[in-house]
């Protein structure tokens, strides 16, 4: 498994093109946030001094969780270019363990995208603090380091669902471009999750992925929304976080970090059982 999935990275990381294209949603992003949803945000917010920093944390959380689905997806290609050049045909009449195929292909994707988690992580820190004099890391590594682990495996294993249907090159670049488009309104980047109808909220809260960015949210904003808006009492801050997508909440009650984390991964093992399920009866029709 070790050896195919070193295999699997060689090719990733040998297309230049490929590893661009992963973080094409994320560029995306983040031009639209520079030219237009920052000014959007900022005019609609107002009663704290430290607001473009939070603001500017807020984007930046929501970029780390959806980093490790589009950089997964473009990890995943690799196997859909297998199934193109009928390269899997020879892993699955080989003697080659199931498992280890599998896995090799999990595991080259989970690797990426704990990388370019870790390396846009590095590159959002170095912006805020030489803009604001803030480090957003210090105190929270172990947190965060956690967080990149648990959201790019429950990532990589919903990313493997959808692309375990896939059979060629021209059917995943239309899914990465629905899926790239559809990303930054289900964590909340393009729209506040206050902003939103409560039926889309709903829709929202069942995205392992939204739970995510709730995740780095907490870590990287929290605190300075709660410094900050301390003044206005714990219901203006409570309503606040809600507003930005910084806690979820279901009938009135917020939802625990525990109860995000749980969700994560029972979602994430249900999804990874299913495309085992998928894989294994596939090879089995080949034999």
């Amino acid at each position: 498994m070790i050896s195919f999935c070193m295999r699997n990275l060689n090719i990733f990381f040998k297309d230049r093109a490929a590893v661009m294209l992963s973080f094409l949603a994320e560029i995306i992003i983040v031009l639209l946030y520079i030219l237009f949803l920052r000014d959007n945000l900022l005019g609609s917010l107002s009663g704290s001094e430290d607001i473009e920093l939070i603001t500017d944390a807020w984007m930046v959380s929501g970029i780390l969780a959806i980093t490790s689905v589009t950089t997964t997806m473009g990890a995943y290609a690799v196997m859909v270019e297998d199934k193109m050049k009928r390269i899997d045909k020879d892993f699955i009449t080989s003697p080659v363990n199931e498992t280890g195929i599998l896995g090799g292909y999990i595991l080259c994707a989970v690797i990426i995208g704990i990388i370019m988690t870790l390396l846009l992580l590095m590159v959002s820190a170095a912006y805020i603090e030489i803009r604001y004099d803030r480090n957003i890391i210090s105190g929270n590594e172990m947190k965060l380091l956690f967080v990149i682990l648990l959201t790019t495996f429950a990532n990589s294993s919903v990313v493997m669902f959808f692309v375990s249907f896939i059979r060629n090159s021209n059917a995943l670049a239309a899914e990465c471009t629905i899926i790239g488009a559809l990303i930054g309104f289900l964590t909340g980047i393009y729209i506040p999750m206050g902003q939103m109808p409560e039926y889309v909220q709903a829709v929202v809260q069942c995205v392992p992925t939204a739970h995510g960015a709730v995740l780095f949210r907490r870590i990287l904003t929290e605190d300075m929304i709660d410094e900050s808006f301390s003044a206005g009492g714990s219901q203006g801050t409570e309503a606040f976080k809600e507003m930005m997508g910084v806690i979820f909440c279901r009938d009135g009650s917020v939802l625990t970090i525990r109860g995000s984390i749980i969700f994560i991964v029972i979602t994430s093992v249900f999804l990874f059982f299913i495309t085992m399920m998928f894989f294994y009866g596939r090879r089995k029709l080949n034999r």
